[in-house]
């Protein structure tokens, strides 16, 4: 069930780096953002935040990904 050799993961405290907050336009917290194939404009996630569920809603993005990089 877990997205392992599937996705990246990272985590970023935006008020110690309020660089990455400004260039990535995140508009409060918790914000999570989906970095596709255009790793400079990302999409913010709003679906729903139980494990199962995201884990779920993020296979669905990333079968997206890849049928948008194939062409």
């Amino acid at each position: 069930m877990l997205l392992q050799n599937e996705a990246k993961f990272g985590g970023v405290n935006v008020p110690d780096n309020g660089e990455l907050g400004d260039r990535f336009k995140i508009p409060g917290f918790p914000t999570v953002m989906i970095f596709g194939a255009d790793k400079r404009n990302p999409e913010e996630y709003n679906g729903p935040r139980d494990a199962k569920n995201m884990i779920s809603s993020f296979r669905s993005i990333i079968e997206e990904e890849k049928k948008k990089m194939q062409g």
